[in-house]
């Protein structure tokens, strides 16, 4: 599903359970549910989001020039290349992403290792 650039402030994927893939940059969405989410691919760039939970299918995430705080991982993720530049992120827990092959981190404003 490609919903980006719509200007969209909510989205509701809980009558989309078996959505797989979902493109949602460049609007102004400041949460999105993924707790009943079986996505393996979420782009979404350039929102407003300040927490994401990662859920455990996914696989891909771009979560790229937001607010983000937060960024919470499933028990047993399969999350395999995390982008989460430029975002407010002050740490980032690697040992809840033991798949995680690929991730960029640059640009993060006052990150703590």
């Amino acid at each position: 599903l490609n919903c980006s650039r719509n200007r969209l402030s909510t989205l509701d994927l809980s009558q989309a359970p078996s959505l797989r893939r979902l493109d949602c940059t460049r609007n102004q969405l400041a949460t999105l549910d993924l707790s009943q989410s079986r996505l393996s691919y979420l782009d979404c760039r350039r929102n407003q989001l300040t927490r994401l939970e990662i859920p455990p299918a996914l696989e891909d995430l771009d979560c790229r020039s937001n607010q983000i705080t937060e960024l919470q991982a499933a028990p047993n993720n399969r999350l395999e290349l995390l982008r989460c530049d430029d975002n407010p992120l002050p740490s980032l827990d690697l040992q809840r992403l033991p798949s995680l092959r690929i991730i960029c981190l640059t640009e993060l404003r006052r990150f703590r290792s």
